[in-house]
């Protein structure tokens, strides 16, 4: 008998993000039974209220056996109202996942993995999480032998990772969980042909295309929280963090509780230095980041409104915008940089002013540079959350950038950033992964 999907009354966010990961893995399980094998039931997944924003009691969803395969069980179809970790699409929206017959891997259909040859892929958005698994991965111990990535075919990861073995998925948006669903499809055939002893991410929502069915398929998964999170996970993080044997680590010791782990920050070893009175500025790159959807135009406002004053005759300023529009602006807009060309820019900079993404918070100061950090704000429709805040914040406080909302951007602000640098103390340490 079906029970009314109400009827358990409302459950806590915990619970809806517990839930959300033993649907992810249920389905890398593929169960026709929606019977995972530790008990977990697919389709017992709560759904976020459209008006209130809680998350009401469980709604069940139907299993559907497709045609049968080798192994003599039907590769399963899961249909349901919306994705089944709840909202993104319509409540009328049927979708599904076909053919996903992880019968068959654990049947031993999947290639065989050896110990003595260890062998990672590594996981990532494009922007500030790739270029965080790109910084992090050569500190990692036990070292990973040989390494494979999987992210998003962008200039930012045609320039990184040119001379890796990369494997390219369709590019999924903040809360693009219909996206995760269709990455699952091509995460599966990764992970089939790989041999992979480790898969390690750093999100954001490709993380979920990927470690539910790693997990799966008795791999060694691994997610590491952005340094952005300075007051806990994401949503991508607390639903990772749930999925069984997955490891977890934060980027700041003082959350680093319960299943988060503390290994070290990518802010490790920067320190600033004044340098009395800033000098000419004869070179500015201004870069918002690649975002697909979210355009910044109060930074925009804001930096021809007060970058002016500070420049020297015939100044060179680089725009790197997105996708931001700069209709009835004096400004040369680019939607995208490559890395290279970038670093290249910033190697020859008087001054940065960025929005607060981690690639462009850490490209900087690599350069020897403290930037200027204009946070993207939620309620502004500028990104999903306020993460950027939180990063502003952070090294701001640790002086490795001068932190300003757009509106209170001003020249002395300018000036503070072109007059300090930034350089390396040490060499960072390792993160050591823990254990399969």
């Amino acid at each position: 008998m079906q029970r009314d999907s109400h009827a358990a009354g409302p459950v806590t966010a915990r619970e809806a993000d517990a839930a959300v990961a033993r649907s992810l893995l249920n389905l890398a399980r593929g169960s026709p039974s929606g019977q995972g094998e530790r008990g977990m039931t697919l389709g017992q997944v709560p759904r976020p209220s459209r008006v209130s924003g809680t998350w009401p009691g469980p709604d069940f969803r139907d299993i559907h056996p497709g045609p049968p395969g080798e192994s003599g069980v039907g590769h399963p179809r899961v249909v349901c109202r919306g994705p089944p970790w709840g909202g993104g699409l319509g409540d009328s929206t049927r979708w599904g996942v076909d053919r996903v017959n992880v019968v068959d891997l654990r049947a031993g259909r999947s290639p065989d993995r050896t110990a003595d040859m260890p062998r990672a892929l590594l996981v990532a958005s494009t922007g500030g999480h790739l270029e965080q698994l790109w910084r992090l991965h050569q500190r990692f111990r036990p070292t990973l032998g040989e390494v494979e990535w999987a992210t998003f075919d962008e200039p930012q990861s045609r320039s990184l990772l040119a001379g890796e073995v990369v494997h390219h998925i369709p590019y999924i948006p903040p809360r693009g969980y219909g996206e995760v669903a269709r990455g699952a499809r091509a995460a599966l055939r990764i992970l089939r042909q790989g041999r992979y002893t480790r898969v390690i991410s750093t999100g954001s929502g490709i993380a979920l295309s990927f470690l539910p069915l790693a997990c799966a398929l008795g791999i060694s998964t691994h997610y590491i929280e952005s340094a952005a999170r300075a007051d806990g996970p994401s949503l991508t993080g607390r639903i990772v963090a749930r999925l069984p044997g997955t490891s977890s680590y934060s980027q700041y010791a003082g959350w680093a509780t319960g299943p988060w782990q503390y290994r070290g920050s990518l802010f490790d070893g920067y320190v600033s230095e004044e340098r009395g009175v800033a000098g000419e500025i004869r070179r500015v790159v201004v870069t918002l980041g690649t975002m697909r959807r979210y355009g910044f135009r109060r930074a925009l406002d804001a930096i021809v409104r007060v970058l002016p004053a500070v420049l020297a005759p015939e100044a060179e300023v680089l725009w790197q915008v997105g996708h931001t529009d700069c209709t009835g602006l004096p400004v040369q807009g680019r939607v995208e940089v490559p890395a290279a060309g970038l670093r290249e820019a910033l190697a020859t900079a008087d001054l940065v002013i960025a929005h607060a993404g981690i690639g462009s918070s850490l490209t900087a100061p690599d350069a020897g540079l403290c930037p200027v950090l204009l946070p993207r704000r939620r309620d502004h429709g500028e990104h999903v959350d306020d993460h950027q805040l939180l990063i502003a914040h952070e090294l701001d406080r640790r002086a490795l950038a001068v932190a300003r909302s757009p509106e209170e951007l001003q020249e002395e602000d300018l000036l503070t950033a072109a007059a300090r640098r930034v350089r390396r103390v040490a060499t960072p340490g390792e993160f050591l992964l823990s254990p399969a």
